[in-house]
């Protein structure tokens, strides 16, 4: 069945050939992992060569998958073109139209194929390009022509911009999660008492022989071992592990290989014994691939749904390029599940986590965005402000039905902050323990990840669905299906210590959402001085934002945001408060839609506390409107789908 260009990919062919006929030489297509950055670049090759305009292309790659996937498109887009292989025993000729190869060899001067002079060099994994890179710059050097760089990460591993001239096409995984290109990923932490304090950096990374002595320790292999057999076995995931070097991937691969059908492959796995074993990951029979980053790149196997990215690092491209492994699209797969591992870090290390992922312009918006410190002296005049996504029916704020819920006043239509103070922090312990369960789970919740419950009498189970408001619909493990009062019903819980902080510490989220779109900006602070500095900076659809906030609520302890059941919310505002607030209304510093006779003195004070805030949040990052807030680009988002 002939692949039908998606709407992006019609504009990589138009904007490719209007490049090959003007003067610039270098360009670039920025596509995610799983979205196309072959099909795009050999259909725009293939649509100008249409033109009765030939061109002779050199293809170069660092990795066999990548010069075997070049290979085989070019083939199926084009079979009247003469495509060869250059690459160690296999000769190309000078007279094809198509030379596909990899880096290693063509930096070399080849005499087979002396005569070949191309004029259009396409540069695949272009993050890997450098001019003190002796081999891609060497072959850059030698053909001297135009050359089209591939990429999902438009930075270099060690750190930097990479020269990227004609951006052809550009996308982020935002848009092509929103777009249905792509599964969205779902971040989970992974914590442990390892310390990477003693690890030096390399190359804008960590280095390699002291990251391995740190993390390659017996109780970190557990806690991760542990977490994927659970994943393999409760969610019925296949995934992908991302181990620091060999020795590392082996110990947490002995570690899960009498537990769950696990592979391990390296660069030094005979030619052979990988694609046979590549072979059987593509037909569903392995769980678990544990590598050491052989698999960043050149890796398509769509139905894996889960990455445990247990390689600390610091370098965005990478990182980026380990969480992209699992996001393509699979019947029934509805997300990827990205296992972050968090050691004890200093400071000034700044391993890469989800939240840096999401900020560098992946859930869209520019990469250089957002790196001002907020100047504003605004740190005494917000306080212990309750964070808001929709209204919630009976007029709660809800983030989603498995966090927490909070009244709240909004800054406008959709714009959003909460404030807190930190004063302890909550850490995890190697037990749990059953508690009830205080609210209804959502049937959306459950028929996505069913909840292990326990019932006094009953025993364990699953809960997979809500019935009605108050039961649920367990699946017990002795017992069958039955309807059960939520109320009598316990899940298991990781239990915490608390420990006090010597100085609390002010924390603040700002949220905006745009009108009519499932997508925002959160922003996380924190108070220096009189005023705040920006944590993260994150662009995303709701999903997303859910995630970054949930994963505040955990770090923070954020529990004593106020809770809908709250007494001080069920008090009945004051005479004065209420007359307070009509003359607000009268002076239309709110809106009018506020119902005074059935207001809370807490939702009156949080009112009357944040009424005057209005201009100077909404002016904090310069921007007019919600769309400049965030950085929305209306082109950007308009890739089309399928038709």
């Amino acid at each position: 069945m002939e692949k039908k260009p998606r709407k992006y990919q019609e504009k990589a062919s138009i904007k490719f050939a209007l490049w090959m006929d003007g003067l610039n030489d270098l360009a670039s297509i920025i596509l995610p992992t799983g979205t196309g950055k072959t099909f795009s670049t050999i259909n725009a090759i293939k649509n100008y060569c249409e033109q009765n305009k030939k061109i002779k292309v050199l293809w170069i790659a660092h990795r066999e998958e990548l010069i075997e996937q070049a290979y085989n498109e070019f083939v199926d887009l084009m079979p009247g073109a003469n495509v060869q292989i250059e690459q160690g025993k296999n000769k190309a000729s000078p007279e094809a139209d198509i030379i596909v190869g990899t880096v290693q060899t063509l930096y070399r001067e080849r005499k087979n194929i002396k005569g070949f002079r191309p004029n259009l060099l396409v540069i695949d994994e272009y993050h890997h390009y450098d001019a003190n890179n002796k081999s891609y710059h060497g072959v850059k050097e030698r053909y001297n022509t135009k050359t089209l760089g591939l990429t999902a990460t438009p930075y270099r591993f060690s750190g930097g911009d990479l020269p990227l001239g004609d951006v052809l096409v550009e996308m982020d995984i935002g848009t092509a999660v929103r777009h249905n290109f792509l599964v969205p990923p779902k971040p989970t932490t992974l914590k442990t008492d390892v310390s990477l304090t003693g690890v030096h950096m390399r190359a804008g990374d960590f280095a390699i022989n002291e990251l391995s002595k740190a993390v390659n320790v017996s109780s970190r292999n557990k806690i991760i071992a542990n977490k994927i057999i659970q994943v393999v076995k409760e969610e019925k995931r296949q995934g992908i592990m991302f181990g620091v070097d060999v020795a590392h991937a082996k110990a947490i691969y002995n570690l899960i290989k009498n537990e769950v059908r696990a592979a391990e492959v390296y660069g030094e796995t005979p030619k052979e014994e990988r694609h046979e074993l590549m072979k059987q990951v593509r037909n569903g029979e392995i769980d678990v691939l544990c590598n050491n980053l052989v698999c960043t790149e050149g890796f398509d196997v769509p139905h894996m749904s889960f990455a445990c990215i247990a390689r600390p690092t610091r370098s965005l491209g990478l990182y980026t390029q380990m969480l992209g492994r699992p996001l393509r699209l699979f019947e029934n797969k509805s997300d990827a599940l990205i296992i972050d591992v968090f050691d004890k870090i200093k400071t000034t290390q700044q391993r890469i986590t989800y939240a840096d992922f999401a900020s560098a312009g992946d859930i869209d918006g520019s990469r250089h965005r957002a790196s001002a410190v907020i100047q504003e002296e605004i740190a005494d005049k917000i306080e212990n402000f309750p964070v808001v996504l929709r209204l919630y029916e009976g007029g709660r704020w809800v983030v989603d039905n498995d966090t927490w819920f909070a009244p709240s006043w909004m800054l406008s239509d959709n714009q959003w902050v909460t404030t807190w103070t930190k004063r302890e922090e909550r850490k995890e312990t190697n037990q749990t323990e059953w508690v009830n369960l205080k609210r209804p789970p959502s049937s959306y919740h459950l028929s996505k990840n069913p909840m292990s419950i326990h019932h006094r009498f009953w025993g364990d189970g699953k809960a997979v669905s809500m019935f009605d408001n108050h039961n649920v619909v367990v699946q017990f493990d002795k017992f069958g299906e039955k309807k059960i009062l939520f109320s009598d019903l316990q899940k298991q819980d990781i239990k915490y210590e608390k420990i006090k902080l010597d100085k609390p510490i002010k924390r603040a989220i700002f949220i905006c959402m745009l009108p009519d779109k499932d997508f925002g900006r959160f922003i996380s602070l924190q108070r220096q001085g009189r005023t705040y500095e920006i944590i993260d900076d994150i662009k995303g659809d709701k999903t997303t934002l859910n995630e970054m906030i949930k994963v505040a609520a955990e770090q923070d302890d954020m529990v004593q945001i106020v809770k809908s059941e709250a007494p001080w919310r069920k008090r009945p505002a004051s005479d004065k408060q209420k007359a307070v607030l009509k003359r607000i209304i009268d002076e239309k510093r709110i809106g009018d839609d506020i119902d005074l006779d059935t207001i809370t003195g807490g939702d009156a004070s949080v009112i009357m506390e944040q009424v005057n805030w209005h201009e100077p949040i909404n002016n904090l990052f310069g921007a007019k409107t919600p769309e400049e807030l965030i950085g929305y680009n209306a082109e950007l988002d308009d890739v089309g789908n399928y038709e």
